[in-house]
This record gives C-alpha cells, sequence and structure tokens, in this order.
C-alpha cells in the first residue's frame, strides 16, 4: 500500500489502529478513539472537493483541497464505509465504485445513515433508500448486522473506517506508515 494513500486516510484521526482483516472478505481498517463526527461533518469528509481548512503562515496544511480520503481510500479498494460514533448519534456513509458502476452514475452518490443511540433512524429524506442500498452493497446483510457494528467500536466515540474490495492480493500489501 502507497504511503500516500494511507496518509490522505489518517489525516483526521486521533490515535488510529490500522490493521487487516480477513473476516468475510479482506479488509482494511482504521479505528480512532476520538471524538466522532455529527453526520454533516462526516457528508463533508465524504464529499468531493470539501475542506474547511485554511492555509497557515503560508503553508497549505494537509487535506486542503478536499479529496485526500476518497482519493486515497478508492485507490486502495472499491469501496469504503465509514462508521462514526459520537455522544449523541451514530452514522454510516458508503463511497462505493460498485454503486457508481452499476447505476451509470454522472455524479457521486453517497449513500449516509444517522441513527440516534437508541437505534432507530434520525429522520433523513432518503434515510431508508441509503439503508438499503449500504446492505446491498456491503457485507451487513440487515440493519441489525450493520447496527452492531456499533457495539464493536470503541465505547463512547470514535471512527472506523472499512477500505473492503482490495485492489491488491494481500500477499502485496505492506503497511509503512
Amino acid at each position: 500500500v502507497e504511503k500516500s494513500n494511507l496518509s490522505a486516510l489518517f489525516s483526521s484521526l486521533d490515535f488510529p489502529d490500522i490493521s487487516l482483516c480477513f473476516q468475510d472478505e479482506p479488509r482494511l481498517t482504521i479505528t480512532d478513539n476520538g471524538r466522532g463526527m455529527e453526520p454533516d461533518e462526516l457528508r463533508n469528509m465524504v464529499s468531493f472537493g470539501y475542506s474547511d481548512k485554511a492555509t497557515i503562515d503560508g503553508r497549505n496544511p494537509i487535506g486542503i483541497y478536499g479529496n485526500g480520503f476518497k482519493s486515497g481510500s478508492m485507490r486502495l479498494g472499491l469501496d469504503v464505509l465509514v462508521f462514526t460514533k459520537t455522544i449523541y448519534s451514530w452514522s454510516c456513509a458508503l463511497l462505493s465504485q460498485i454503486l457508481l458502476a452499476a447505476i451509470s452514475a454522472h455524479e457521486v452518490l453517497v449513500p449516509l445513515v444517522t441513527w440516534n443511540l437508541e437505534g432507530q433512524i434520525v429522520k433523513q429524506t432518503h434515510g431508508q433508500l441509503n439503508l438499503r442500498i449500504i446492505l446491498a452493497i456491503t457485507t451487513y446483510p440487515t440493519e441489525e448486522a450493520l447496527l452492531a457494528k456499533r457495539h464493536r467500536m470503541i465505547s463512547v466515540s470514535g471512527t472506523h473506517i472499512e477500505v473492503i474490495r482490495l485492489h491488491k492480493p494481500l500477499s502485496s500489501l505492506i503497511l509503512s506508515i
């Protein structure tokens, strides 16, 4: 794995834990124990070209153009799931080349669902449709399986990223950070 692709994934994580998982299908997982992201913050993270970072003392910070996470994760695998939990809510977003190819998309669409901590979808215009899309594309067969993920995450808050359908065979993945 190229160092620059991984660096793009880590730019907003606090204390990341990186691993390769072999359950269901090989995946690269990155988990942090930060404060998590509110739904709007997650939407901004997975939106192309969004960045609220500014030049400081004439230097551009990492992530100033708002494309690093998306381009880095898409170079590693076909799909990326982002789970994030705050003390108020729990959200999941899917950035998927499989989805975009299946619907012959002319723009990038990112299904995002937010639940309250009791497991009920927060009022969203396309919440149920987004959930069905996420379940159809990923290895999570039901909403219950997806919700169970939050219990395996950091107990209070944090973010968990799964890059799935990796482009390279596992034998060629070398993590050097």
